[in-house]
């Protein structure tokens, strides 16, 4: 079995800057999110709130609007 390092295992982790940005919304969004118990999964760490990647991907897949499937 190999071993995974510490940093290995935080490397799948963004902050909300990061997160803000992939997602192409503000930080102030994301917070406001967090406020009121809606939105992406995070992870509180002192002051500090990070995101795990995969968590972020399962949430917009399980989100995902489709459109357009009955008009042909």
């Amino acid at each position: 079995m190999e071993k995974v390092s510490k940093y290995q295992k935080l490397q799948n982790y963004l902050n909300e800057n990061e997160v803000a940005e992939r997602l192409g919304v503000s930080v102030k969004l994301l917070q406001k999110h967090r406020w009121e118990s809606k939105g992406l999964p995070y992870t509180k760490f002192g002051a500090r709130v990070i995101y795990s990647e995969p968590e972020v991907v399962e949430y917009m897949e399980k989100h995902r609007i489709e459109t357009g499937k009955d008009l042909f």
